[in-house]
């Protein structure tokens, strides 16, 4: 039947009009149509009737999505399969290109792909780099492995200048953030500051506990108790531990903000409105951003309203 509805559409209609088809019955209702569609074969032909017709438009409705079905399940069979392959080939790490059995060779072949992946996608890149950097951000964040600029923000190489430490922390006894943080704005003359941190930080827990965890890492995680201890009511009024341990992340982003403001590098260029900082939490889970709200900081403003010779307007008073 497939084969005579196909050789039925390949018939001109002015054959199907001609007089040899005059005594077919009914021609005289079809004499001045054109005949077009499948719909009017059942006419000329009772046994293709349209009753025929849409079950058989049905049948190869069927067949088609069964087709597609099929198909579909033969894809995710092989995408099962290579997945299960790589994660042999990468003894268990997968979806990860290392893991804690890697060799040194391992490390250098990731990085000869990465670099090739890098060449074919932004062939311009690297050529850019060898002439020197010129980022637009710094981004300060924490250690965790987890989380970094070009995880959050997709950047490539030589957009952002990085300053990372546990608990992203801003303390002016940290000389070498007080000398990251000098060095992006003079030198870089970056444009923006985003302070990152974000939720099931490890160094928020265990400033949320109190327990000691002994060594250096105490004196360290003492400026994430300090922001608890001033927030301790907001704090306690959470029940949820994870609730707790992100709104405790987020008070100390904003802790390091402020603290932050108070770098001698950091005063003139944003009074002067040459720089602007942000306060963010990145969402492990969901790997989205969050902007947080940093609240006005009187004792920037009072401390630093300082004229250019240096003397404040009381003293010019007198």
């Amino acid at each position: 039947m497939n084969f005579v509805y196909k050789n039925i559409l390949k018939i001109p209609s002015r054959l199907l009009l001609s007089s040899s088809l005059s005594k077919t019955p009914n021609f005289n209702k079809l004499k001045t149509t054109k005949i077009t569609q499948l719909k009017q074969f059942h006419t000329i032909f009772p046994p293709m009737g349209i009753d025929n017709i849409k079950h058989f438009q049905k049948e190869q409705e069927k067949l088609a999505k069964n087709g597609e079905d099929a198909l579909h399940q033969e894809l995710v069979d092989e995408a099962e399969s290579e997945i299960e392959n790589l994660k042999k080939q990468n003894n268990g790490k997968y979806p990860f290109v290392l893991s804690k059995n890697s060799k040194l060779s391992d490390f250098i072949e990731a990085n000869k792909k990465n670099t090739d992946r890098l060449k074919l996608e932004h062939p311009e890149i690297l050529e850019l780099s060898g002439k020197g950097q010129s980022p637009h951000t710094l981004w300060i964040g924490c250690s965790d492995s987890r989380i970094n600029e070009a995880t959050a923000l997709g950047v490539l190489p030589g957009e952002v200048f990085t300053l990372r430490n546990i608990a992203n922390v801003i303390s002016s006894q940290d000389f070498s953030a007080m000398g990251a943080i000098q060095f992006a704005i003079e030198v870089l003359k970056v444009k923006k500051i985003i302070v990152c941190g974000h939720t099931d930080c490890g160094g928020v827990w265990a400033s949320l506990s109190s327990k000691k965890v002994g060594g250096v890492l105490d004196h360290w995680l003492n400026n994430v108790r300090h922001v608890r201890a001033h927030n301790l009511k907001t704090i306690n009024s959470i029940e949820n531990p994870i609730d707790k341990c992100t709104k405790l992340s987020e008070l100390n982003v904003i802790n390091s903000v402020h603290n932050l403001k108070r770098h001698p590098s950091f005063v003139s260029p944003y009074k002067l409105g040459e720089i602007e900082v942000y306060g963010l939490i990145y969402d492990v889970k969901t790997g989205y951003l969050k902007e947080i709200e940093i609240p006005h900081d009187d004792e920037f403003e009072d401390v630093f309203h300082v004229s250019e010779n240096g003397n404040d307007d009381e003293h010019n008073a007198h």
